[in-house]
């Protein structure tokens, strides 16, 4: 089947509509995720060493943030593909969210090596690189699978997700480009930005308030680069997504309170 390529401007169009549509739409998920990705940071701020205890809390953290999360990635995406009007944010604690739940936690245990790994010894860095390389590459391969979950395919399968990005990495790697070099710009402003506040390092090493500042712009960077793949990853569904579409999404009506 070919595959007409996008252009950068109109992949970029594409994203912003996307992302616009979240911001205006759906303000109440993004501001309950939001603040959950505030609160989170908050509590990162009793973190103060590397020892057990505190990697073990940063582990709990992290899982609890992919928990809480998992609704507001859910409701994105099926506003994006399904033009479905956002339900209150507990609306999506159903039988999508396990599925995207479980796929999402697939992704997130290799993270949990960087925190329990010793800081010492060449496999300590040997092995967070290598198992970061294998992620990134399955998780392009696989992109295509969260947005169809969300969207409600129950019986799509990560074989179908695999097969339908054979063959079209650079598709793939070139629509997240068209995104990641603006975006990336824009970091670097806000990385100036923080540097002359003086918000550089760790939040357990700031004053409060600056911490309290650090811990609000992480969040707004954070949200808004959540958003942008969302949109990017709901487009390449939709050019690329040839057998993860097989069946037709779950309808805006078999949403509960939707």
């Amino acid at each position: 089947m070919a595959i007409t390529y996008p252009t950068a401007r109109q992949v970029f169009h594409s994203v912003w509509y996307g992302a616009r549509l979240v911001f205006r739409q759906a303000p109440h998920l993004v501001l309950i995720a939001f603040s959950i990705c505030m609160l989170i940071d908050l509590c990162r701020l009793a973190v103060g060493s590397d020892d057990i205890s505190s990697k073990a809390f940063r582990v709990l953290l992290d899982g609890i943030s992919m928990i809480l999360l998992v609704p507001f990635y859910v409701g994105a995406y099926r506003l994006i593909i399904l033009d479905e009007q956002p339900a209150h944010y507990l609306a999506y604690f159903c039988d999508r969210f396990r599925r995207y739940f479980k796929w999402a936690g697939v992704f997130w245990v290799p993270t949990l090596v960087g925190e329990i790994m010793p800081e010492s010894g060449l496999m300590s860095i040997l092995l967070p690189i290598g198992l970061a390389i294998i992620v990134i590459i399955v998780s392009v391969r696989l992109l295509l699978l969260f947005p169809a979950l969300a969207a409600g395919l129950v019986n799509v399968t990560a074989t179908d997700a695999w097969h339908d990005s054979r063959g079209r990495i650079w598709l793939i790697v070139r629509t997240m480009l068209a995104i990641v070099i603006p975006f990336t710009a824009a970091l670097a402003v806000w990385i100036a930005c923080i540097m002359m506040l003086g918000l550089v390092g760790s939040t357990a090493d700031l004053p409060f308030w600056k911490a309290m500042l650090r811990a609000v712009t992480d969040s707004t960077i954070g949200i808004i680069a959540t958003v942008v793949m969302i949109a990017n990853t709901a487009l390449l569904f939709d050019v690329i997504g040839d057998r993860v579409k097989r069946e037709s999404p779950v309808s805006p009506e078999a949403m509960p309170n939707a």
